[in-house]
């Protein structure tokens, strides 16, 4: 197995907002497009037939000063869905992980780390905000993909 380069991480991604600075050595992050408050419970259940997602409500985000051109998210604490701009694409022979930007870890909030196969990435992911709340601002980096060639 081989770890690809950002740069050959990079033509897998579609939506990416800024590859000069998303694009890492081995890695790629991935912004935020959309945070969802989680709204309502899901349901899960052996076979599938009761499966029901959890409801969302979408958390509109607020300019800070009337010149800017991006606004923040002020997040209580709780459970969220984020939604990313750059959606993946893995081909066969491909694997990936997942993983939260360490600014997020350092912020203080989380999201689990995924191991992705061929098809595919999930376009959003459950997020933790910690007890004292987060601010994101629109297009941050908050996850890192990791692809391996098989």
């Amino acid at each position: 197995m081989r770890i690809l380069t950002g740069e050959e991480v990079q033509p897998l991604l579609a939506g990416i907002i800024y590859a000069e600075r998303q694009r890492q050595k081995r890695s790629f992050d991935l912004t935020v497009k959309v945070i969802c408050r989680l709204k309502l419970p899901g349901a899960l259940d052996f076979g599938g037939s009761e499966f029901k997602p959890t409801e969302v409500e979408v958390q509109k985000e607020r300019r800070r000063n009337p010149g800017d051109k991006y606004g923040w998210w002020e997040l209580s604490p709780g459970g969220y869905m984020v939604r990313f701009n750059e959606t993946l694409s893995l081909p066969e022979g491909y694997v990936a992980m997942l993983v939260p930007h360490e600014r997020l870890l350092r912020a203080g909030g989380t999201h689990p780390l995924l191991f992705l196969q061929t098809g595919e990435v999930p376009s959003e992911v459950p997020l933790v905000v910690p007890s004292v709340g987060l601010q994101i601002k629109e297009n941050a980096r908050i996850s890192t993909v990791v692809v391996w060639s098989t």
